[in-house]
């Protein structure tokens, strides 16, 4: 890249002599920094830059804007070669001055680089090896034999992890599922900010314009997509984005806006001298004159331009066609868990542990992001563990993306969106697990006070009356001998059935059904399933379960004939509908699967409740192989939407008081 490159400098408020000087000397000395800093290459803080480094034949490769990238040829328990791209930056480092700000956007180069191993991930609340705050990151899959000239369809994978973890471990796992569909695509996985790094309510935050950064970087990425993927023969018009669990919630903002700008164009190169020991090239100064209210152009800088998150992303419609063309949302909703404001009262005492345990409570706030900054990423990162581990029993997680009013990410609230029609009207294929409550809550609950105290703590907005009608939903099982959640796996306290279903219920189900509600109203198809697979053991369709069945991972075709069949349908409904649209269209290696109705929504029960009258497909129901069974159940088979109805329709009517 040349060292010389135009960047806009803009005042958000004219008037200020003191900037219009500073503008004016930062003029001059940029001119005189580019003329010793001519003929000199750009750096790479991984060390995979090289000027010289050859280009290998055999190794897949592909020129860029930001340089070119030599790959690799995965075939290792593949049904076909695959091309890998790996550790590919979308987004320049979060070290330094780069840490709480807004993602910047990669340079310019003519370097070659080496993209044969996974990159950095983003550091989170479990550690573990490359971990890094150089971790805006991307995994990218094809097929090796392609026809040229055709324009894939691309898959985008939002990993999950409570927003705290995750930080796109899932990435082998996606190749598996791009390696065995039955018409090709192109598969990426990513990296994105998490816990406090990505997610830090707070009024500080709030008035630097810095919240939900994880979700901006998320907005970055598919920026990247739209520009670079059809020099890997991807489809930027033909782009479909999945999301599990937190992935799925994320896919549910996608926001779209313009910021007006007054400019007078310089050129500039890093000015490291000025920044401090914190700064680390050209990224850290524009940071730098972001924090002193200076702004320019998107030559250089992301600006927060686009609403992008699968179930955030799926949100807040505008006048501009989105990045995408359909959703995939597994176990994840807008609305699902509790999405709240900023400013609300768990946030505010989340944000003043997180400063205790950093010991830097009685800092001012117009100082606190300069000393926020100047901690090492290991002391954010156990500070962020310690917190998120102290609400771990109660559910009631930390560094979670919130509300922020009108011009922010999230404006208004996810139902407030889904009411007033602002979301993307594209296909949608959803569904849930019929377990997914079962790993969050304590399994020796055994009383009904223990049953009323779990979400009394979680959900304080719940009042008297809503306390009785939860019983009523979810009769206690030691006290009605018909209950449906009466226990009767060993090892379990006698409520943990009905706490996990109640939870599931919540944080998941309901969600789900409510954006099946909502979309099946609107023009696009919408596909809802359930994940039934050993439901009936210790632990049962859990939270996340069905993903390798999706992926179609080996593990599981060794299990069972009926396994394998049970997840080579999944992946080939899945890839059918990333390919066409209609997880019913690409026959595959299953021709005869049953057919996958679209949802078809009821309002024989009155507009506002769930009318259970559509149809989903389960998957996997009464088979236990991979628990260590014996019962084969059912592979797939198509019901109707009575899974939860009147349960679901208690949290869908409380939802409002869970979004503020």
């Amino acid at each position: 890249m040349s060292p010389l490159f135009p960047l806009t400098i803009m005042r958000k408020t004219p008037g200020f002599s003191f900037w219009r000087s500073l503008q004016w000397k930062i003029c001059l000395a940029s001119l005189t920094v580019n003329a010793l800093y001519l003929g000199f290459l750009t750096y790479s803080r991984e060390g995979k830059l090289s000027p010289s480094m050859p280009v290998e034949s055999r190794r897949p490769s592909v020129v860029l804007r930001q340089g070119s990238f030599l790959g690799v040829e995965l075939d290792d328990d593949y049904p076909q070669v695959l091309d890998a791209f790996l550790g590919i930056p979308y987004g320049l480092s979060t070290e330094g001055l780069g840490r709480f700000s807004l993602p910047v956007r990669v340079d310019d180069s003519k370097m070659v680089f080496d993209a044969g191993t996974y990159g950095n991930r983003c550091l989170s609340i479990s550690g573990g090896p490359k971990q890094s705050e150089d971790c805006l990151k991307l995994d990218l899959y094809r097929p090796k034999v392609r026809i040229p000239g055709e324009k894939l369809p691309v898959l985008v994978d939002f990993h999950g992890g409570a927003f705290n973890g995750g930080v796109g471990d899932s990435s082998k796992m996606l190749s598996y599922m791009a390696a065995w569909s039955a018409k090709p695509l192109i598969a990426v996985s990513f990296s994105y900010r998490v816990g406090a790094f990505g997610f830090l309510p707070s009024t500080v935050m709030a008035k630097e314009g810095l919240l939900n950064l994880g979700l901006k970087d998320q907005e970055l990425l598919l920026e990247w997509i739209q520009e670079n993927i059809a020099a890997f023969g991807g489809d930027p018009k033909n782009v479909t984005l999945r999301g599990s669990s937190a992935g799925a919630h994320s896919v549910r903002s996608l926001r779209l806006k313009s910021l007006p700008f007054t400019a007078a164009a310089v050129f500039l190169y890093p000015l490291t001298p000025f920044l401090g020991k914190h700064a680390h090239g050209q990224a850290d100064l524009l940071r730098w004159l972001q924090i002193r209210k200076l702004h320019f152009s998107p030559l250089y800088y992301h600006q927060p331009t686009k609403e992008l998150q699968v179930g955030h992303h799926l949100m807040h419609n505008t006048d501009k066609p989105p990045p995408f063309a359909r959703a995939i949302l597994e176990s994840g909703a807008a609305t699902a868990r509790a999405v709240y404001h900023y400013s609300n009262t768990l946030h505010r005492l989340q944000f003043r542990e997180f400063l205790r345990e950093l010991g830097c409570s009685s800092v001012p706030e117009s100082r606190l992001l300069t000393k926020l900054r100047g901690y090492s990423a290991a002391e954010i990162q156990a500070a962020s563990a310690k917190v998120f581990n102290k609400a771990q029993n109660s559910l009631k997680w930390p560094f979670q993306p919130v509300i922020e009013g009108e011009g922010g990410f999230i404006p208004i609230s996810p139902i407030e969106a889904w009411k007033a029609g602002k979301w993307h009207k594209v296909p949608i294929l959803t569904g849930y697990n019929t377990n997914d409550g079962a790993m969050f809550v304590p399994k020796n609950a055994e009383t009904n006070d223990n049953f009323i105290s779990f979400f009394v703590d979680l959900l304080p907005s719940l009042g008297s009356k809503d306390i009785l009608e939860l019983e009523r939903v979810y009769p206690d099982p030691t006290k009605k001998a018909r209950s449906k959640y009466k226990e009767t796996r060993p090892g379990l306290g006698a409520q943990f059935k009905r706490l996990e279903q109640a939870y599931g219920h919540f944080a998941y189900i309901a969600p789900v059904r409510q954006t099946v509600h909502f979309a099946s109203a609107g023009p696009s198809p919408i596909y809802l399933y359930q994940f039934a697979a050993s439901s009936s053991v210790n632990g049962g369709a859990d939270h996340g379960t069905h993903m390798p069945w999706v992926a179609h991972v080996p593990g599981l075709k060794k299990k069972s004939k009926t396994v394998d069949t049970i997840s080579g349908m999944m992946n080939a409904y899945w890839t059918s509908f990333v390919t066409s649209g209609d997880p019913n269209l690409v026959p595959g290696r299953y021709p005869g699967r049953k057919k996958w109705p679209a949802y078809e929504r009821s309002e024989r029960k009155g507009v506002g409740r769930q009318g259970g009258e559509g149809q989903l497909l389960v998957f996997g129901e009464g088979n236990d192989e991979v628990a260590g069974g014996e019962t084969k159940g059912i592979a797939v088979q198509s019901k109707g939407d009575r899974f939860a109805a009147e349960e679901s329709e208690f949290w869908w009517n409380r939802t409002e008081l869970f979004e503020s």
